[in-house]
């Protein structure tokens, strides 16, 4: 897909994102986005909201409150003629700068409810960055860091048809000031008590704290809507470097220690490591390491997925069952060379089941462990 997306957006509105991502710097947080789809597909974002009344949210989960979230599209749509885009939501420092198998099963479900076919969406990630250079990632991305050189990255995705999971080329194009509909929020007629902390507007300190990304095409080959040329970069934009996509290998290795030389990406989770009982090493980029080894395998299962870092040397991922009745506890780690299974269980109520490796070799066979538990999950 070569087409390119500009998600318009007010600067008011970049600075509220970047505002709430601040305040919560440990957990999830998000908020809706609302406005205007063109002609040719493109989004103009006129008002993005923070979280209010039942918001359940941890360190890699966000569940914003439905009975709000309908208020408001209905709330926007009689009194401005604006619509539901999408949303937004940070990873804070968890180290994910694309959107998990279980955003966009989200956005699937977002977009079917609202009977449409795009659907957009923010991320905001913390990045260490120094002005107006580029950002750079912490060792540990998500080591949470107060000393104030902390910027906040925001990049937009694009999906022209979220159902097929095709996502398309996009990059922000800032409108400068408040947004008008910010302006006049408080003629919407909303619930009481909800209106004040949905709608708070930035702090001063939103306005230098934010640097803006571009995200590249995924998946899909459908045909998409207006086509459009770049423009001059913003002063706090990052250098144009595509992001690289969670389900391919890249062709230059950004990580080197990361790299199973002459292996496909297909193969990586499903090849046996060297023999032996594996040592525990730091996991050089966990960002790599999460693309290469945990990416294909969740996508491959359909199913969604909390991302739960374990200090510097591990990486669990948990599989919600029908219901959560049960889940599946997978937990990667990294030997130097390779990633291998350090644990894996399923805990239905007050059981759970282990898997025992027969061997060390058996460690490394990453995708046989994911389907030992994902059969498993499926009977409870």
């Amino acid at each position: 897909m070569t087409d390119h997306y500009h998600i318009r957006i007010y600067e008011s509105e970049l600075e509220t994102i970047c505002d709430e991502t601040f305040e919560h710097q440990d957990i999830e947080t998000g908020g809706g986005l609302y406005g205007l789809f063109s002609h040719g597909g493109s989004a103009t974002v006129f008002l993005a909201t923070r979280p209010a009344g039942q918001v359940v949210r941890s360190e890699a989960t966000l569940e914003l409150d439905p009975e709000v979230a309908r208020a408001m599209e209905n709330g926007m749509w009689t009194t401005f003629g604006l619509q539901s885009l999408g949303m937004w939501h940070s990873h804070h420092w968890i180290g994910l700068f694309e959107p998990s198998s279980g955003d966009l099963s989200r956005a699937r479900g977002l977009a079917a409810k609202a009977e449409r076919l795009r659907h957009v969406e923010i991320l905001a990630n913390f990045v260490n960055g120094e002005g107006a250079a580029a950002p750079q990632r912490p060792r540990l991305p998500w080591r949470r860091d107060h000393s104030g050189d902390a910027v906040v990255r925001l990049t937009p995705f694009f999906y022209p048809d979220v159902a097929r999971s095709e996502r398309a080329a996009a990059s922000f194009a800032v409108i400068p000031g408040e947004s008008p509909i910010r302006k006049e929020a408080a003629r919407l007629e909303l619930p009481s008590g909800i209106g004040s902390g949905l709608l708070r507007e930035a702090g001063s300190q939103a306005r230098t704290r934010y640097q803006l990304g571009t995200s590249t095409a995924r998946r899909g080959s459908g045909p998409v809507g207006e086509r459009e040329e770049l423009p001059a970069r913003p002063a706090l934009e990052e250098p144009r470097t595509p992001a690289r996509p969670a389900l391919e290998e890249p062709r230059t290795p950004a990580r080197p220690a990361l790299e199973e030389p002459r292996a496909p990406a297909a193969d990586l989770a499903g090849r046996p490591g060297p023999a032996g009982d594996p040592r525990l090493e730091p996991i050089p980029d966990p960002t790599v390491f999460l693309e290469k080894y945990l990416n294909p395998l969740l996508h491959e299962s359909g199913h969604v997925a909390e991302l739960r870092p374990m200090g510097d040397q591990l990486i669990c991922v948990v599989v919600r069952g029908h219901r959560h009745r049960a889940n599946f506890r997978y937990t990667l780690a990294w030997d130097g060379r390779y990633a291998f299974v350090w644990a894996a269980s399923i805990q239905a109520h007050r059981q759970s089941l282990d898997w025992v490796p027969r061997g060390p070799e058996e460690r490394y066979l990453l995708r046989e462990v994911f389907q030992w538990g994902i059969q498993n999950l499926r009977g409870q």
